[in-house]
């Protein structure tokens, strides 16, 4: 059986703020305290925007820089629990077909005007249906009638589709506006007011009259408009901006820095070492188990990620509150990985294998020379073999390869199919999850489906990438960004005053 590389990307740019206001004082240091202040400034950035329009936007930085303005229906926390926003409650169907979102009242548009279940369900028609292919549109690709009735907006499914509700973490546009994406102004529901747009810059306000009652501390935001990527780092080291979003690789740069200050936020992207189960050698789950047993994710973890991150014995997140910790796990024991290999009747000796890994990622390079060098301590001849991206494609649907380092990309839809895709024994209970109405079912299920993939190991599970938000050490009070949300619950963030 082949097994297919699949790389589902599902950059959903989503956010919404849930939170108390802070109160009373943020501890510095042992003998510093910082009692929370209204006013100053926070510069932040994006890059030159295709439209203002969150919908159609497929600016990732322009998208976080606008979820300052809007708010969504829900946000998925950390743990990928959902927490109603705009939304006041959901419910779900016996059948799984009927989703009924609620709309919370009292909340005002900046121009004054109430948010209405009609506004909520033209935007999501506009993200199915648009001609300008909202990014969002992915998430809504089961959706079939959209329609409000009175103060709810009620979504009937193709086919039950058990996470849902998790992918409605969509900023709401007003009815009227969501045709637009040219000359568009920004006009939202959320912590900041768009004022206006000059040739270098975006200036934001406070929204005073905020529906959560929570006016945010930091009164304006300077949205500094850049080229790309790359020139927002060196603004931040520059000190032109004081917040940024960066990976591992530039992370490291600015260790050390008592200027710098950084919060970790999980990425989604899971990494796994993937068989050939057509393999002479790895068709044999034991043979797998004995690999598992003989590579050391503690040295990766340490080594590779400088203990950032998080390592994993399923194909899901321990931070996730699906994930199973009592399933099946391969601990380090290369004396137990040998014993297993000589009661198939073979020596270690006997077994050589390639690993394929694209040659672009300086972090995988690094993790296949640590798996080589661990297989090779106990006699299994490894040959790593770094080819460009097109080619590892190629190679790995393909299935010419023996073992190769992979990656996938979950959206918070915590859908698994696409780790499990190419595996007939979790078909079943794939489709049973999708049937699931509760908490209680989904959560069996997903323990069902890790187990049996601990049992199977088609993969060596290995860790989930994180990111950073680096800021300013002037930046204080509750930082805590999500992969959908840089700048969740940016409502309690405050400046240091001299």
């Amino acid at each position: 059986m082949k097994r297919l590389l699949v790389l589902f990307l599902a950059a959903v740019f989503l956010s919404g703020c849930m939170g108390n206001t802070p109160s009373g004082k943020v501890k510095r240091s042992d003998d510093e305290r910082y009692t929370p202040k209204y006013g100053g400034t926070l510069k932040i950035y994006s890059y030159n925007p295709d439209t203002f329009n969150p919908l159609y936007t497929r600016n990732k930085a322009n998208a976080q820089m606008l979820m300052l303005i809007y708010d969504t229906l829900i946000k998925c926390d950390e743990s990928q629990m959902v927490h109603p926003v705009l939304a006041s409650d959901y419910s779900v169907s016996d059948d799984g077909l009927v989703w009924t979102v609620m709309i919370k009242n009292g909340v005002l548009w900046h121009d004054g005007t109430p948010f209405t279940a009609e506004d909520a369900a033209a935007t999501l028609i506009a993200v199915k249906e648009s001609p300008h292919k909202s990014p969002y549109a992915p998430a809504l690709y089961n959706a079939g009638k959209i329609e409000a009735t009175g103060d709810s907006v009620i979504i009937t499914l193709k086919e039950p589709q058990t996470n849902f509700i998790n992918l409605l973490e969509i900023p709401m546009v007003k009815k009227s506006d969501t045709a637009v994406y040219d000359n568009f102004k920004p006009l939202g529901t959320g912590q900041y007011v768009f004022t206006e747009k000059t040739h270098k810059k975006i200036y934001l306000t406070s929204n005073k009259g905020w529906w959560k009652g929570a006016d945010p501390f930091i009164e304006n935001v300077e949205v500094l408009l850049l080229p790309d990527k790359e020139t927002s780092v060196y603004a931040f080291e520059a000190r032109e901006i004081d917040v940024v979003t960066t990976d591992l690789l530039n992370w490291r740069e600015f260790s050390g820095s008592s200027e710098i200050k950084s919060a970790e936020y999980s990425s989604g992207s899971y990494n796994f070492l993937a068989f050939n189960l057509e393999n002479r050698f790895l068709s044999n789950p034991d043979i797998r188990k004995a690999v598992a047993h003989a590579i050391d994710k503690s040295r990766i973890f340490k080594e590779v990620l400088l203990s950032h991150g998080s390592l994993t014995d399923t194909f899901l997140n321990p931070k996730w509150w699906v994930y199973n910790d009592d399933a099946i796990k391969y601990a380090y024991d290369p004396g137990l990985s040998v014993d297993i290999i000589k009661q198939q009747n073979l020596s270690p000796k006997d077994i050589t294998l390639e690993l394929l890994v694209n040659n672009d990622n300086e972090m995988k390079l690094s993790v296949a020379e640590i798996i080589k060098q661990e297989l090779e301590e106990i006699g299994i001849a490894v040959r790593v073999s770094a080819v460009e991206w097109q080619t590892f494609v190629s190679r790995a649907n393909s299935g010419a390869y023996d073992m190769y380092l992979g990656e996938i990309n979950y959206s918070t839809e915590i859908n698994p199919k696409y780790v499990l895709r190419g595996n007939p024994q979790f078909e079943p209970l794939l489709s049973l999850l999708q049937l699931q109405t509760t908490d209680s079912g989904r959560k069996d299920i997903y323990n069902k489906l890790q187990q049996e993939y601990a049992q199977l190991l088609p993969d060596i599970p290995l860790y989930f990438d994180v990111e950073a938000l680096l800021y300013n050490s002037k930046i204080l009070g509750d930082i805590s960004p999500l992969r959908t949300n840089m700048f969740n619950d940016v409502h309690k963030w405050f400046i240091e005053y001299e």
